[in-house]
This record gives structure tokens, sequence and C-alpha cells, in this order.
């Protein structure tokens, strides 16, 4: 399988660590959404959760929690590496939620994919909402301004 897309798409998230300044992670911008270091420890567990349904076969939630102090950006890009690894890696065939319903690999990339660009599209509001500018990639290859 190909990691291409959801590197793409992790990519393009992780960009929200270029917006607003390392000092201000934890304040809440917008309170449905919480803190953008909430967010990007959620995208670490996450992503370390699709990265092991690939290895097992079997989706464990909620997953690890995302210890406090660690550098969130060199994790962010650790657990967006990995998890394309597995990607590439994987040899299940089946990815089990439970043990009466699964998917394939390729529909659990698919998810992933799906749940960066959902929280693009949520922080994207968000910070236009706030007048703070969004990365300049997103503008370029997304025409959102």
């Amino acid at each position: 399988m190909n990691s291409k897309g959801y590197l793409y798409a992790a990519e393009m998230l992780d960009l929200l660590v270029t917006v607003v300044n390392k000092e201000k992670w934890n304040d809440v911008l917008i309170p449905e959404l919480g803190s953008l270091g909430r967010l990007f420890a959620h995208m670490i567990r996450v992503r370390d959760v699709y990265r092991k349904s690939l290895i097992t076969g079997r989706v464990i939630l909620p997953g690890t929690p995302v210890p406090k102090g660690i550098d969130l950006v060199d994790e962010l890009i650790r657990s967006r590496n990995e998890l394309a690894e597995a990607i590439v890696k994987t040899q299940v065939e089946r990815v089990y939620w439970s043990d009466d319903y699964f998917v394939p690999p390729s529909e659990l990339v698919s998810m992933a994919i799906q749940h960066e660009a959902i929280h693009q599209g949520q922080w994207y509001v968000a910070l236009k909402q706030l007048a703070i500018p969004i990365p300049e990639q997103w503008k370029s290859d997304w025409h959102l301004f």
C-alpha cells in the first residue's frame, strides 16, 4: 500500500505548529476545540492507534495517553512517519474494531486521512474566526484564504 495520500493529509495538519506561538499552545482559542496542544496530543495518540492497528489487526481504543512535557513537534513527526511506515508495511488482511466488525487496511488508511482532514477543517474555521493567519500551504493547495 502507498502512504503518500496519508502523508500529505498529516503534513498539512502538522503545519498548524507554524501559525501559533508555542507558548500559546495550551491556551483555549475556541472552547469547542480546546487548545492546539490538546489537538497535537490527540493526533499523536490517534496516529499511534492506527499504526498499531495496521500491525496487530486490532483497533485498541483509547490508545496510550501522551505524556506531559514531551516535545509535541517531534512526536507529531514521529507518529506521522511511523504510521506512514506501517501503511506501507502492513501484512494484515483485516483490522478488527470488535469481534464482529472489521475493515480492510485500505479503509483504515482512508479513515486516518479523513481524521486528519476533519481536524484541519475545524482549525481552519477557528483560525479564521480569530483572525490568525493560516498555513501558507493551505492557501496555495486548497485556495483557502
